[in-house]
């Protein structure tokens, strides 16, 4: 049985269900320096040691740490968990500059720990369908690919007490993984560069939130990836948005159902008159009941399951440290490209 102890309760409660219903695993130990929310699940907790501090946390005895703390805190409770000898599973982004990208791999190469990325785009069903369109031939040679992540977020960035949060000052650009992860998963491909610019600040200016970042990515197999990011911006409702163009034809998701529509278009069928559409299910077929429990569809139990596996039968992760670097460094470098006018940033290969 593998006790897993998960930080930050408000991300962490889909873990908290999930793991809680995962055989092998049990929930030791929980983290989260909000008193009132550590009460607000008392009932759940009662057999759980609960902690404040996430020093005296992780020493605690556990096998797998999750990190479900806010982003800035994801690389370095991370590290520290590693050198702490837990398995570490943690929400995106995985580090926020390049050096801590590279010390992150190496911490994980040193102290032979498993670690994973919580990716959970990756696991989204229409996401497989695509991946058996691709890999059949049916558009082609991948040579263009988009992704929009547009949600605003201005209601999140200031806390109970007026402060601005950490989302306040993210470029938005580098909140990247959610669709980078899926669309070079499905390329088998990585960015080797990067450009990114800012529209600037201009619909909250009194967060000093910038409105909207776009970055071109260009990749080891020479195809062009755009990604289109904004969380300050008077938009409703969100969206995430896929698109891949290859040279026999596209693929490309309803930009208000992206999980459940897909438009294919291929010249494998003859004289196909307009794209075909596809209707995908957003929780995987014949999946337990309580895989619901971890919210995304299903996503997030598939997810913690495969890293699980990982631990007991001693493979890679499915999204180990070197994909979770390879989906969050092209963020930080646009990131840096744009503070630099646009000029295009050399991304090191660390994978």
């Amino acid at each position: 049985m593998l006790k897993v102890g998960i930080v930050g309760l408000r991300r962490g409660y889909s873990y908290f269900q999930v793991f809680s219903h995962l055989p092998d695993t049990k929930i030791s130990a929980v983290c989260d320096p909000d008193e009132g929310l550590l009460r607000h699940y008392a009932d759940q907790l009662r057999d759980v040691k609960t902690y404040g501090n996430f020093e005296e946390f992780i020493q605690d005895d556990f096998d797998i740490a999750v990190i479900c703390s806010p982003l800035p805190f994801h690389y370095e409770q991370s590290v520290v968990a590693l050198e702490a000898g837990k398995n570490v599973l943690c929400e995106v982004t995985a580090a926020t500059s390049i050096e801590e990208c590279e010390s992150l791999i190496r911490t994980v190469e040193k102290t032979k720990r498993k670690y994973m990325l919580a990716e959970n785009y990756n696991y989204m069903p229409f996401v497989e369908t695509w991946r058996s369109i691709i890999r059949a031939g049916e558009i082609g040679k991948i040579i263009y690919a988009e992704g929009e992540y547009v949600h605003d977020c201005r209601s999140l960035m200031r806390d109970a007490e007026g402060n601005l949060t950490w989302r306040a000052s993210l470029t938005p650009i580098m909140y990247c993984t959610h669709n980078l992860g899926p669309l070079l998963y499905l390329m088998e491909d990585a960015c080797v560069s990067a450009i990114g610019l800012s529209t600037g600040v201009n619909v909250a200016p009194e967060l000093g939130a910038e409105d909207m970042n776009v970055a071109i990515f260009e990749t080891e197999k020479g195809a062009v990836i755009k990604f289109l990011a904004g969380f300050s911006i008077a938009k409703e409702p969100m969206h995430l948005f896929f698109s891949i163009y290859g040279t026999k034809g596209f693929l490309e998701t309803d930009r208000y159902n992206y999980s459940t529509h897909t438009y294919l278009y291929t010249e494998c069928i003859p004289n196909l008159q307009g794209f075909i559409s596809l209707t995908t299910p957003l929780t995987h077929p014949n999946a337990p009941r309580e895989a619901l429990l971890g919210g995304h569809g299903t996503t997030e139990y598939f997810l913690a399951r495969d890293f699980l596996r990982s631990i007991i039968d001693d493979t890679k992760p499915p999204i180990d440290v070197y994909e979770a670097v390879k989906y969050t460094i092209p963020g930080i470098c646009a990131a840096i490209s744009l503070r630099e006018g646009g000029k295009k940033i050399e991304i090191p290969k660390l994978w």
